[in-house]
């Protein structure tokens, strides 16, 4: 299986940035393919569309170290279940976020983290303005 890196500076700071990507429920925002993500814990039930059909798998959070790194992987031996995000900072209200996904191809990535980018850079969500997270 491919894995699939590149990494994007965002106009955040990196607490802000790492709790946008620890919100796995608001990956369909932004990254292609996928449909659902439920976070149960440290538990993740994906949902996405690979060449027009439906996909579900099983992962789980096997590392979270605020503000700077969130890594899953697959529970069920399923090669897309694997991901690792870093995020450093990289001056004042600015970070590098670097992603590798072992269930896309690089442009896929490039992609949602273009789309990542701008959804942070457009301000806080409602729900992270009355909840401070995400």
């Amino acid at each position: 299986m491919h894995r699939a890196e590149a990494s994007i500076d965002v106009a955040a700071d990196a607490a802000d940035v790492f709790a946008r990507w620890a919100r796995f429920e608001a990956y369909p925002e932004f990254m292609d393919g996928i449909a659902a993500v439920e976070r149960e814990g440290d538990d993740l039930r994906w949902t996405a569309t690979v060449d027009g059909r439906e996909v579900r798998w099983q992962a789980r959070v096997v590392e979270e170290s605020p503000p700077t790194r969130i890594a899953w992987s697959s529970v069920d031996g399923d090669e897309r279940g694997g991901g690792l995000v870093l995020v450093s900072s990289v001056g004042t209200a600015r970070s590098r976020v670097q992603v590798a996904i072992d269930w896309a191809d690089d442009e896929q990535v490039r992609r949602s983290l273009q789309r990542f980018r701008e959804l942070v850079e457009a301000g806080p969500t409602p729900e992270r303005a009355t909840t401070g997270y995400g």
